[in-house]
């Protein structure tokens, strides 16, 4: 059973977690906040576990970050001793203190590593879907250069989604630019993808056709490959005894 106190507790006391999910905060916001608690007070107090060095935040850092903004000496907290301080910690954050993907993803996926969950266990953790956990577990594929650009909301989750299919990061930057120049939708992101893919391909096909024909050439028979472009057989064609162990000599003689 969970034991609940309330107390005030001097701010100079309390501190945020190390595994605090949020890592930044948004300072047009802190400030509004800070506003409207320096005209109403914390009208919501702060969930708090005591530790040896005072007591670490586990909800509620917004509202702590802005009551340090206007000097405020005590904040009204509820102690909580509780074993699972730190999945009340990820729940609070992520219904209600609105973090970004990238910031949510870190969290499920530190949360998923530490605790040994599954993510059917998150899911039902957090009330989501199985593939709204494995949808924020995929951005955290995205390169530093994304995932930059997602954080700081130039690009939407959409945007980051469409260009995990993109492994060429120059290609990916070149891309983002376009994006947030073009202001692009992910509809036509998504387009842009699928045609940078199938020009790749092409150009795969068409350097795949040239070795092809040179080795047919050289060899004097019919050359072929059977499966894709990642894996495959390649056919080299004899009518008979004699044009196979010319082939042999020819294809030692490649070396």
């Amino acid at each position: 059973m969970i034991a609940i106190k309330l107390e005030n507790i001097p701010i100079k006391e309390i501190y945020p977690r190390k595994d605090q999910p949020r890592k930044s905060f948004d300072k047009n916001a802190l400030d509004e906040l800070a506003t409207s608690i320096k005209k109403y007070g914390i009208l919501q107090p702060i969930i708090v576990s005591k530790a040896e060095d005072g007591y670490a935040i586990i909800a509620g850092e917004r509202r702590y970050q802005a009551a340090k903004l206007i000097n405020i000496d005590y904040l009204p907290c509820i102690i909580q001793d509780s074993a699972n301080t730190r999945e009340i910690a990820l729940i609070e954050n992520l219904q209600r203190e609105n973090l970004n993907p990238i910031e949510e993803a870190k969290a499920i996926h530190s949360f998923m590593k530490d605790s040994k969950v599954s993510q059917a266990d998150m899911a039902i953790i957090l009330a989501k879907s199985r593939s709204y956990i494995a949808n924020r577990l995929r951005l955290l594929k995205l390169d530093d250069f994304t995932a930059f650009h997602l954080e700081s909301k130039k690009i939407s989750e959409g945007h980051a989604k469409s260009l995990l299919g993109i492994n060429n990061e120059k290609t990916r930057k070149s891309l983002i630019d376009k994006i947030i120049k073009e202001g692009l939708s992910v509809r036509q992101t998504e387009e842009q993808v699928r045609k940078l893919k199938t020009k790749k391909n092409t150009l795969e096909d068409v350097h795949i056709k040239e070795a092809l024909d040179k080795l047919t050439d050289i060899l004097e028979t019919k050359v072929t490959l059977k499966g894709s472009q990642k894996k495959g057989t390649l056919l080299i064609e004899y009518y008979n005894k004699d044009q196979l162990y010319d082939l042999v000599e020819k294809l030692f003689s490649l070396e």
